[in-house]
């Protein structure tokens, strides 16, 4: 079955129309929300949202409360990396190195697909 010139355009004009519609509904929303999560904090003539700010004040927190682990261990992870504590006779098919590239690819992917989420929100495509 085909659809006529007519058809074609009341079926886009209707999708249109309804396409405006749940636009004119969540617009105000998304715009109080995009306004409470990237409020900005001037600081030293710099803006600064202040999703950013939480951001470093926890990383700022957790690294003193674990005691800088991060900096501490990072010989002992490059170790567990390069199979320092592995043996040929362990169970499982995946090394250490490919488990975390599988973990931070994960990582990675979705916030990647968050950060173009928010992108295209705040920004529009393109």
């Amino acid at each position: 079955m085909t659809l006529t010139a007519d058809a074609t355009n009341n079926r886009s004009g209707w999708l249109t129309s309804l396409e405006s519609t749940i636009n004119s509904i969540f617009e105000p929303v998304t715009h109080w929300v995009n306004e409470i999560i990237f409020f900005a904090v001037t600081i030293g003539g710099v803006e600064i949202p202040l999703v950013v700010a939480w951001l470093i004040c926890a990383a700022a927190i957790f690294t003193c409360y674990f005691g800088f682990v991060q900096f501490r261990a990072f010989r002992v992870s490059r170790e567990v990396i390069c199979g320092d504590y592995s043996r040929d006779d362990d169970p499982g098919e995946v090394t250490h190195f490919r488990a975390l590239t599988s973990a931070v690819s994960g990582t990675v992917g979705l916030g990647n697909i968050a950060g173009v989420g928010i992108a295209v929100t705040v920004g529009g495509p393109g």
